[in-house]
């Protein structure tokens, strides 16, 4: 499927560097980073499937009414869990993350 074409073929010392695509005209390397990202796609679409399922396990079993007091525990005590209040918070980046300032922004509106 991958065929070599020199449409732009710059010469390194005695190498000539080659540009390979496929078939369907996408590099090759951008046809590994489609499939990375799919795959991470669907293993976030897995983890939240998890997390929706023990939420609604964990209501199922709160005695009384829900109220907001609980569901605040429930999300800290995932927290926790996941490491958000702990060191993993302090690697790079984790701030950033969508994901986190989304919860940030949920616990703020619970408190």
């Amino acid at each position: 499927q991958c065929q070599q074409i020199s449409v732009f073929a710059p010469r390194v010392g005695d190498i000539q560097v080659r540009h390979a695509t496929n078939a369907s005209g996408g590099g090759v390397f951008s046809r590994l980073r489609t499939k990375i990202d799919k795959s991470s796609e669907k293993r976030k679409e897995k983890a939240a499937d998890e997390q929706f399922d023990l939420m609604m396990q964990a209501m199922v079993n709160w005695e009384g009414r829900p109220t907001l007091r609980k569901y605040r525990t429930f999300l800290a005590a995932q927290a926790d869990k996941a490491g958000i209040n702990g060191w993993r918070s302090k690697l790079p980046g984790v701030q950033q993350m969508q994901e986190v300032e989304d919860f940030k922004a949920t616990m703020s509106v619970l408190d």
